[in-house]
């Protein structure tokens, strides 16, 4: 942004309509489910071990945990296309199979797609990561966006949803004594950036 009010204060000839694009474009803030990869793979593997559509009230009776807790976990897997819901019954998608199957490293490359492709909060991130080539970034800058649509409360849960589906899928790192957010070293566009 501060290049772009430089650019302007030095080149009258600029649109300024450009920087008002970029800037409300910089970060989707669509909602994520509050649910951690290890439960939502939990959920995929055991709808995988009873072979087929498995009733919600089911689930959630086998598993010993409140609707309400059960939930954001099945609203994940259906977000990030592992899982449908029809009529109550829970149908893994091919995708959802191949993850509920996968062996660890498999899974969250299968999740990293997934994530990529159906959490806009997520890719934001990871690409203002990339566009910062590699310097570590402090949570305090998403946070802020994250303020803006949310309450304290829910803009912290919300960050920290994305760190841990981010983490998982290998796309950054946090470190939480700094409170600073980077690419994985062994991210992929990472290299390329």
């Amino acid at each position: 942004m501060a290049d772009h009010v430089y650019t302007i204060m030095t080149n009258p000839d600029t649109k300024i309509t450009q920087v008002v694009q970029e800037s409300s474009s910089l970060m989707d803030t669509a909602p994520l489910p509050h649910a951690r990869p290890g439960a939502i793979s939990g959920l995929l593997e055991l709808v995988e071990e009873y072979g087929g559509p498995e009733d919600v009230a089911v689930i959630s009776d086998r598993l010993r945990m409140e609707a309400d807790d059960l939930l954001p976990i099945l609203d994940a897997a259906v977000m990030l296309g592992l899982a449908t819901v029809k009529e109550g019954d829970v149908t893994l998608t091919e995708m959802g199979k191949r993850f509920a199957n996968a062996e660890v490293e498999e899974s969250r490359v299968i999740f990293r797609e997934q994530a990529m492709r159906f959490a806009p909060m997520l890719r934001s991130i990871h690409e203002v990561l990339v566009a910062s080539k590699g310097k570590p970034m402090h949570e305090d800058f998403f946070l802020d966006i994250l303020d803006e649509h949310y309450s304290d409360e829910e803009a912290r849960n919300q960050f920290e949803t994305v760190l841990n589906w981010g983490r998982y899928a290998g796309l950054f790192e946090y470190d939480s004594d700094e409170k600073t957010l980077q690419l994985h070293d062994d991210e992929p566009d990472h290299e390329s950036a």
